[in-house]
Parts: structure tokens; C-alpha cells; sequence
């Protein structure tokens, strides 16, 4: 048998360098930003580097955030409506 995954509506926000607020905003305690390295999330599978262009997603339903890389994120994700 075959199964499609059912539809997940997500919030995101890209990290471009100069938009810590708008990452906090998404994020909260779950971004840690270090001195001089890449901003780091906390996932369900440990930390990941949240590399420039990547993009912070977060599901609304069990708040939990992860990243994804910006050219995989047009493959995976596409503009919803806003509920």
C-alpha cells in the first residue's frame, strides 16, 4: 500500500543574520545565539546549527521548531492560507 503524509500547516520564518527578533518571536528559548557562531535550536532530536538562509519552522500544534535548509524548504513547504 501507499500513503501520502497528511498536510501540516507550519509557521516560518528565514534566518537571513539581521532578523534575531523576528527568530525569537518564532523560536523563543528554543534559539540560542552564541557570540560569534550560528544560532542554534533546540529539536525533539537534539541541537542544530541554523545555518544563514535556513529556515526556523515550528509547528503550532505541539510548538516544537526545527530547521530546515533554505533549498529544501521550497521542496517541502508551499504559502498557506492564514487561518
Amino acid at each position: 500500500m501507499k500513503f501520502r503524509k497528511k498536510p501540516l500547516v507550519v509557521d516560518a520564518v528565514q534566518w537571513r543574520g539581521d532578523n534575531v527578533a523576528e527568530i525569537v518571536a518564532l523560536g523563543g528559548d528554543k534559539v540560542l545565539f552564541g557570540p560569534e557562531s550560528p544560532p542554534v535550536v533546540l529539536t525533539a532530536n537534539g541541537l542544530v546549527g541554523l545555518q544563514r538562509g535556513a529556515w526556523l519552522v515550528r509547528d503550532p500544534g505541539s510548538g516544537e521548531t526545527w530547521p530546515v535548509a533554505e533549498a529544501i524548504f521550497p521542496a517541502t513547504y508551499e504559502p498557506a492560507e492564514e487561518a
